[in-house]
């Protein structure tokens, strides 16, 4: 596990136990509604948190369908034009782009030359209300 996907990890980690902290001390002042929230918020955390490091299979509309969605794919096989991916640059950072046929774009910065790697985006899990 990279060190950024430690602080990650560790960032989710942290505020789960501060939500949980809430939801006792809500508990116990009785605030029932106030507690609710806490907990729908809690489950959209770890909801996020499990999509982060525990992954998901990967989009099968793909014709490179991939049985882990974790599996990177070089520049050199890319993507649909214009379907949305994940892009690993040369500094190891992980972003959304996509590829128009020509040039990458990254959608935080614009057209992008430091691309090695993409991969399908995960489907978002199910959640329930």
């Amino acid at each position: 596990m990279s060190v950024r996907e430690r602080l990650l990890r560790e960032c989710y980690d942290s505020a789960l136990f501060g939500i949980e902290q809430a939801i006792d001390s809500l508990d116990k002042a009785g605030s029932t509604l106030l507690k609710s929230n806490a907990e729908h918020l809690h489950k959209k955390v770890l909801t996020l948190r499990k999509t982060m490091f525990f992954p998901y299979p990967g989009d099968t509309s793909d014709k490179r369908s991939h049985e882990n969605w974790n599996s990177w794919i070089p520049v050199s096989d890319p993507p649909e034009k214009g379907k949305r991916v994940l892009v690993m640059l040369t500094t190891g950072e992980i972003w959304a782009g996509h590829y128009d046929g020509e040039n990458w774009t990254v959608h935080v910065m614009g057209v992008c030359n430091s691309i090695t790697h993409w991969m399908p985006i995960p489907k978002a899990p199910e959640v329930k209300p």
